[in-house]
């Protein structure tokens, strides 16, 4: 147990219990990786793209390459977080997420002092990929996972309330983050002011998670959930559960669970599917002859509904099966993707609202609370660095898949239709696949 370079900070005589300051340290850590995920990206990417001068096409093939391979560390740095810690790994991840938004938005710069305009393409190109590689991999990948994985570490029979107050807050970060950094960049003046100051909040940040980010209770003297009484209640059904879940499962025994692949591939999908919808929205209303201004309204209810299933979803999960909570998510989701697809109709506005609101909460309580549920959390980080990619790469994809359709079938609709038929054969299988004994217990 180590309390060094606290600065004052003492979590074991705080007034109340500490894993509060953690909740909210660590949602605003989640709020911070915004930069890092597509909907931050996409409000520069038009500035990207006219800074660097290329094609959107190969905007899509750079950012592809960078989201992928960018997931392909972050099994390693999960594995980092477990041997290293929070507050090290925060400052880490912090650092990380500013460079490589300096990096897009001035290397450009940078080179033509080197280079004037005879500066390679080929190197231009490389360091807007490298850039991206870090963007993504520090953002959506580091900042996400370290800040989910030590709230998660914090809390045991209250997780599911600690991570249903939080989604709310992230919920309603990312809801508003595009609108917000578009002020930014109108109000600065430029792209590149705007990510200057996002840069400075990033590393306002770093200073709040060294200063507050600790790895769990045990490493600094307190007891988990300080001053909580354990419903006696509870069912002999569920300790049971608990008891024989109890045991902290490595990252090579949690890999090679089928629940794990069955609980990822359902977070993979949903990232393909959902940030490829998000690309493409603007055309997508286009294409069904909808107001982009009204498309985008679209997403206020969609926000509130997954605010709202997030709480509920979260709270539940303390009380019943993470299958119930996953099967939910799957059905909602496919509902959501069949209102895209039909988005010139009200139907399919008022499908879109309902199923992508409630299927992004229960996406946000299956990410948060799973792994610690069913997996322990002495390997925690490892685990949810190898879910963490999953859902990166997902999101690497989906773009591309989804603008192959487009151009396949003339139109978004039919290639959206299509990833129905992945979605659905998941829940089948989730529905009727037979688990292991442990893994059966921990999640029916």
């Amino acid at each position: 147990m180590s309390t060094r370079l606290t600065f004052g900070i003492e979590p074991n005589k705080f007034p109340f219990y500490y894993g509060w300051v953690i909740l909210v340290v660590c949602t605003m850590g989640v709020i911070m990786s915004v930069p890092g995920q597509t909907m931050g990206v996409s409000v520069f990417t038009n500035s990207i793209i006219e800074e660097y001068g290329i094609s959107r096409e190969l905007f899509s093939i750079i950012y592809l390459l960078g989201t992928s391979v960018s997931a392909l560390f972050l099994p390693l740095a999960g594995m980092a977080l477990d041997r290293w810690g929070a507050r090290r790994m925060i400052v880490l991840a912090t650092l990380g997420l500013s460079f490589s938004l300096l990096l897009i938005a001035y290397i450009k710069d940078a080179l033509s002092f080197f280079f004037g305009q005879a500066t390679p393409r080929l190197l231009l190109y490389f360091a807007l990929f490298f850039g991206f590689l870090c963007l993504r991999h520090f953002g959506q990948g580091q900042l996400t996972t370290i800040s989910r994985a030590t709230l998660a570490r914090w809390f045991d029979k209250r997780r599911g309330f600690a991570f249903s107050l939080s989604g709310a807050f992230v919920a309603l970060g990312f809801g508003v983050a595009p609108l917000f950094l578009q002020t930014i960049k109108t109000a600065s003046g430029s792209w590149k002011n705007a990510i200057a100051i996002l840069v400075f909040a990033e590393l306002a940040m770093l200073i709040l998670g060294f200063l507050f980010y600790r790895t769990n209770p045990t490493q600094v003297g307190v007891q988990m959930e300080q001053g909580w009484q354990t419903n006696k209640n509870s069912s002999r059904k569920k300790e049971k559960a608990e008891e024989e879940n109890a045991r902290d499962w490595t990252r090579q025994e949690a890999i090679g669970s089928s629940v794990f692949w069955v609980f990822c591939a359902g977070m993979g999908i949903f990232a393909l599917v959902n940030t490829a919808i998000i690309f493409h929205y603007e055309e997508i209303c286009f294409q069904g002859k909808v107001d982009p201004t009204f498309g985008y309204s679209l997403f206020l209810p969609v926000g509130i509904l997954s605010i709202f299933s997030e709480i509920v979803g979260s709270n539940l999960s303390d009380y019943i099966s993470l299958r119930k909570v996953y099967l939910g998510m799957l059905v909602m989701f496919g509902i959501g993707i069949f209102g895209v697809a039909n988005l010139g109709s009200l139907y399919g506005q008022v499908l879109m609202a309902i199923g992508l609101g409630i299927s992004g909460g229960l996406f946000v309580t299956i990410n948060s609370v799973t792994w610690p549920k069913l997996f322990g959390q002495k390997h925690l980080g490892a685990i949810m660095g190898v879910s963490s990619s999953c859902i990166v790469l997902g999101s690497a994809f989906g773009p591309y898949l989804l603008s192959l359709g487009n151009t396949f079938f003339q139109g978004f609709a039919s290639g959206l239709l299509l990833s129905i038929f992945p979605v659905f054969a998941l829940l089948i299988y989730a529905m009727f696949h037979r688990l292991e004994t442990v893994e059966k217990t921990a999640i029916d």
